[in-house]
């Protein structure tokens, strides 16, 4: 290898990066590789030019090779969750950046994407925290991303704690219409995990319970708060399951009345679907 050359190569990259002049940049880099040199650096420093040249398939693409040689590059893991954002591969983007913040958790930048991406789904109280958390670690545009959020929020945080609602009775309603009321007794769980809420609806009714399923009438979901107004709260299902099923499609609204709730409607927005649970 002749190292005096590579060693220009390296200068004449980062040089060229700092002047903006990312194509010569991934030229130089390119030589490099051809001399053998293909160090997490290099491929983090391409990846980086594709980024700002808005090759998003080609900085997946190098990052994952850094990944594959260091699973702990908290450099390749915010470059593809970027890519992948930029794409609008919104979970495979919160993927990488939640293992950047892990490995790196005053990582700004990393906060104020997915604080983005959580806007973007609608998880509105997420994006918030996540802006804020960028902010105090330096990022110059999460603040202003934070106010302007802030701006379209009705209420302060909400206090929506573990709870067991016991409903009498509950109304099915499909693409709008009413299709039946029904008095099974049915629980509606809500419990807290981190800054996630798990959501359980169980058959109260004993004598009807299946061998199989038991009282589940609705498996776990794990859900993220996504609005508050005066006298409700809205959550949405966020992730998947361990078979790979996702939770978007399922949403909760929790109804108050003085402080205490009133009611509870079950969404299954994939179908155009709302249980109204009441007690």
């Amino acid at each position: 290898m002749d190292f005096e050359k590579a060693t220009q190569l390296i200068v004449q990259a980062n040089t060229a990066v700092e002047q903006n002049d990312y194509l010569y940049a991934i030229h130089t880099v390119n030589q490099l590789i051809e001399l053998g040199i293909k160090t997490p650096d290099i491929y983090n420093l391409k990846a980086h030019c594709e980024f700002s040249l808005r090759n998003y398939a080609q900085t997946i693409k190098d990052s994952t090779f850094v990944i594959q040689q260091d699973p702990n590059s908290v450099v390749a893991y915010y470059n593809r969750g970027c890519a992948y954002f930029e794409l609008e591969q919104y979970e495979n983007a919160l993927t990488d950046l939640d293992k950047t913040i892990d490995l790196q958790p005053n990582h700004g930048e990393a906060y104020n994407y997915r604080g983005c991406i959580k806007e973007n789904q609608g998880y509105i109280l997420g994006a918030l925290d996540d802006f804020l958390q960028a902010h105090k670690c330096g990022s110059e545009v999460a603040m202003q991303n934070f106010m302007r959020l802030k701006g379209g929020i009705t209420s302060t945080t909400p206090k929506l704690p573990e709870m067991e609602f016991n409903s009498s009775r509950h109304i099915r309603y499909e693409n709008g219409q009413k299709v039946g009321t029904f008095n099974d007794p049915r629980i509606v769980d809500i419990e807290k995990e981190g800054r996630f809420y798990i959501v359980t609806i169980l058959n109260a009714n004993k004598s009807s319970w299946l061998s199989v399923s038991g009282n589940v009438v609705m498996a776990s979901k794990r859900m993220l708060i996504q609005t508050v107004e005066d006298n409700k709260v809205v959550l949405r299902g966020y992730g998947e399951d361990a078979q790979g099923y996702s939770f978007i499609n399922y949403g909760l609204t929790v109804y108050f009345s003085n402080s205490e709730v009133e009611k509870m409607t079950l969404h299954l927005h994939d179908r155009n679907v709302n249980i109204e649970y009441f007690k």
